[in-house]
């Protein structure tokens, strides 16, 4: 049985400024090329992976309640309350703006998150407002009584940025939230936990980044695809839908072996990521350079062989489909893999 391919990798083709240089490292991956080359490219929808998590369960890219569909990834009970990705963060600050850094390098331990988690609730439990540490690298605030009214970026758009225009915008509500932010971080300063920290050399665990507000929608339908992926929106939107969601697989052939009988996969691997967003050219050289020798040369062979239809999405709106027939279109050359990067996209 044949199968439609799908796979979603966010930042497969970035905005690289330095792309034009002499000695930007270009990765080997003449089998990504020609499959881009001879696909025909579409609009997939709004940009971001946790947009392109939400339209394959049918959902709008502005759907509420984020925080809530992620928490239950982590082990958290369905629920009626408010809540919101409180993610740990660190700041640091140049001349010019605040530079927000994700978990990812912070290396919090589960005794550290524990003791801000408490030091919060202490301080704010009378605000009507609950800090909950299910993993040290995601937390969830819940908020009883008025709901917030703003709307921010995820933490993984912002990492590496400044955010001096992405904190909650002018307004009472506004106001509120960003004196509150600024609280949090004057109440983590000086805590044990990253006294401790700040012992053993790692960054401070600065405050936290509140986006995704809202709670639980309505359970959305489960997809007709078989899932594969691991970030905690698809687990949390899997558990919601009463879908099944399995591992992801290492390469195509573990893929190919997984999905005997499937008609129709959606692969989210995110193993691109962060590159862009850390300025790590050489480190999404080698990811992509690893992703072409484990799944794009093989999937050349593939199409019309066992994949009917392969559609590439690389996080940023745009859309690669092609089939066997597609693959013959021998009057379209190869094109270099940087014609298909992003143009002008915010770094």
């Amino acid at each position: 049985m044949s199968t439609d391919l799908h796979l979603v990798i966010p930042d497969l083709l970035p905005h690289w400024t330095e792309a034009g240089q002499p000695g930007f490292p270009l990765p080997r991956a003449p089998a990504l090329s020609r499959l881009l080359s001879r696909a025909g490219e579409t609009r997939a929808g709004e940009a971001g992976l946790e947009a392109a998590v939400l339209r394959r369960f049918g959902l709008p890219a502005g759907t509420r309640g984020l925080g809530a569909l992620m928490r239950l990834a982590d082990g958290g009970a369905a629920d009626g309350a408010y809540w919101l990705c409180a993610d740990p963060v660190h700041l640091r600050a140049d001349l010019h703006t605040v530079h927000l850094f994700d978990a990812r390098g912070l290396d919090i331990r589960p005794d550290e998150a524990a003791q801000l988690v408490a030091e919060f609730n202490r301080t704010f439990a009378a605000d009507g407002l609950r800090l909950e540490a299910p993993v040290p690298e995601r937390w969830y605030l819940r908020v009883e009584g008025a709901e917030p009214a703003f709307e921010t970026a995820p933490t993984g758009a912002l990492v590496g940025r400044g955010i001096a225009g992405q904190l909650p915008p002018p307004g009472a509500d506004g106001r509120v939230w960003h004196t509150r932010l600024t609280e949090i971080q004057m109440l983590f300063y000086p805590a044990a936990a990253n006294l401790a920290r700040e012992a053993r050399g790692v960054p401070a665990v600065s405050s936290v980044w509140l986006w995704g507000g809202g709670r639980l929608p309505e359970p959305p339908a489960a997809p007709r695809a078989a899932l594969y992926g691991g970030h905690p929106l698809l687990k949390g939107l899997a558990r919601h839908a009463g879908a099944e969601l399995n591992p992801l697989p290492a390469n195509f052939e573990d893929w190919r072996a997984a999905a005997a009988g499937e008609a129709e996969a959606w692969v989210l691997l995110d193993a691109l990521r962060f590159h862009r967003a850390d300025g790590d050219v050489f480190g999404w050289h080698d990811a992509l350079e690893r992703l072409e020798h484990g799944w794009f040369a093989p999937l050349l062979g593939a199409l019309g062989r066992g994949v009917t239809r392969l559609t590439l999405e690389p996080g940023d709106g745009r859309a690669w489909t092609l089939g066997r027939g597609e693959l013959r279109r021998f009057w379209r050359r190869t094109q270099p893999l940087a014609r298909f990067f992003a143009q002008g996209a915010e770094p």
